[in-house]
């Protein structure tokens, strides 16, 4: 159940941004967090050294995809910002 707007008032900062699941806002903080994730992991690869094919062929496509679904959620978050004005 959500809360009603007077509810609202009285929730902190952090409460009422992740109120709403479908929060624009929360929409684009969860895709940088998916896009970001394999791209910190292949940056601490790179700074260790580690070239193993294994490793690469692993890590490659979980990039790939963590990107198109950034991008998706992106353009989910767009849509609903607009289509969610008054």
């Amino acid at each position: 159940m959500e809360p009603t707007e007077n509810e609202n008032r009285n929730l902190s900062l952090k409460d009422r941004f992740f109120a709403n699941a479908l929060n624009p806002l929360t929409i684009v903080f969860v895709a940088i967090i998916v896009y970001f994730i394999p791209q910190a992991a292949n940056i601490l690869l790179n700074s260790f050294g580690v070239e193993s094919d294994f490793i690469r062929s692993l890590l490659d496509p979980i990039m790939a995809n963590a990107t198109q679904i950034s991008g998706v959620l992106l353009g989910a978050a767009f849509l609903l910002f607009f289509f969610k004005r008054r």
